[in-house]
């Protein structure tokens, strides 16, 4: 373990080292910076507490010279600096025992500023001192009370400080910390401790460019074309109230009629929900009908559709997500609705459920009386819970597949007086 913790210590002081090269001359002043400059002198003063097998409280002064700036891809400035901090604390495992310590350790340290940064927000960033330090460190450890051994110790070991420096004005900071004063060897073996202080820097700060604060432009939401609504409904519908399954029927609704249903997909540990409304507007004296569809996603879809009697999509309307605006679309060939509809007609006509009774079931929707129906064909079996009196007739439907787990269909509510928020379609 010591060994580990000294290939540690050579390790990062030699990176360090490695770090610290004069600041560049400059013809102009950066855009990017810090709090430091290289020369100046950095007080600390910690106060911070223990509660690992038991309570203790410590102060951690400090000080340093920083030494070395730099500045990589001018993304940001690294500062370096070299120093030495103290510890004097005590600990109590109890109140009849405990051991009080004090080390020294020589550091070497770097720092990350964010000075220069303009864009919202960034006034608070541009005050934030990331820190990190280490070095070896000697300790003196003295036990108190009833320890098994009283006689003091001393050793060298290896010390660390990590935390951020929140500056309140350019001289002076907050600092939120933690601490390892660590020993090789011995009944003490070192103790991490947290806690806050306060950081006081004397000398120039660095001189930084002015420039204008990054104004980010607003962004207005992309229009959706018709083409891509449509696409999307036609999506929507047929992978949702299509699932109604055998039972896809429109011809039970009556005008201002509609339902919502939710459906559940399970996969695994994987499981999606999606919501729909479906509720018929408006029967036309030439027998097409206005259809209004609300799918419940990550936002809501809204929709209304002009079917006519061969299942030919005339016309929909839909909100724009983008534009917030009631546009309207006109399909280039109303039959590649038609030929959906027929290929669905044709799975029901293929499908040949089995009666297996009756139940009276309870969903959100309340109490009905149905029908109950099942069918199953190799990795596939799906049970219908059917009422003639609702609209749609599907009450629940419960289903298995070879790339779908489960599936948990069923009615929400039962709409009526359903009317268009948009203005009565044409």
């Amino acid at each position: 373990m010591a060994n580990r913790q000294i290939l540690r210590l050579v390790a990062v002081a030699a990176m360090l080292l490695a770090c610290v090269t004069t600041v560049p001359a400059q013809d102009e002043a950066p855009w990017l910076g810090s709090y430091y400059m290289p020369g100046n002198l950095v007080f600390t003063l910690g106060g911070e507490a223990s509660f690992r097998n038991g309570f203790g409280v410590r102060a951690v002064p400090g000080f340093e010279v920083m030494v070395a700036k730099t500045r990589p891809g001018d993304a940001f400035a690294l500062d370096f600096g070299a120093g030495v901090r103290g510890l004097a604390g005590f600990h109590r495992f109890t109140m009849d025992y405990g051991y009080s310590v004090f080390a020294v350790a020589p550091m070497l340290s770097a720092h990350l500023g964010f000075r220069g940064l303009r864009f919202p927000g960034s006034e608070y960033l541009e005050r934030v001192d990331l820190f990190t330090a280490l070095g070896p460190s000697y300790s003196f450890f003295n036990t108190t009370g009833r320890w098994p051994t009283t006689r003091p110790q001393a050793g060298l070991g290896i010390a660390s400080a990590n935390g951020l420096n929140f500056f309140l004005t350019d001289n002076l900071a907050v600092t939120v910390s933690g601490t390892y004063f660590g020993r090789f060897g011995g009944t003490y073996r070192g103790a991490f401790a947290t806690g806050l202080g306060i950081l006081y820097r004397i000398g120039p700060m660095e001189e930084l460019a002015e420039r204008d604060p990054i104004v980010v432009p607003r962004v207005e939401r992309p229009t959706f074309t018709g083409p891509i609504m449509y696409t999307t409904f036609v999506s929507l519908y047929w992978s949702t109230i299509a699932m109604g399954g055998f039972w896809y029927d429109d011809e039970t609704f009556e005008e201002g009629q509609g339902v919502r249903v939710q459906y559940r997909y399970q996969q695994g540990r994987n499981t999606e929900q999606m919501e729909y409304l479906r509720a018929l507007l408006r029967i036309n004296p030439d027998g097409t009908r206005w259809w209004r569809f609300v799918f419940d996603t990550d936002e809501d879809l809204a929709f209304e559709a002009l079917i006519d009697d061969d299942y030919s999509l005339l016309r929909i309307r839909y909100l724009d997500p983008g534009t917030e605006r009631v546009e309207e679309f006109v399909p280039d060939d109303p039959r590649v609705w038609q030929q959906a509809a027929m290929e669905a007609r044709r799975e029901e006509a293929s499908v040949a459920p089995t009666t297996i009774g009756s139940a009276r079931i309870t969903v959100t929707a309340g109490t009905f009386d149905t029908d109950v129906y099942t069918y199953e064909e190799d990795e596939y079996a799906f049970t219908w819970w059917v009422a003639e009196n609702v609209p749609g007739r599907v009450v629940q439907l419960e289903g298995s597949s070879g790339d779908m787990d489960e599936i948990h269909g069923e009615l929400l509510e039962i709409l009526s007086g359903v009317r268009s928020p948009w203005g009565e379609p044409r």
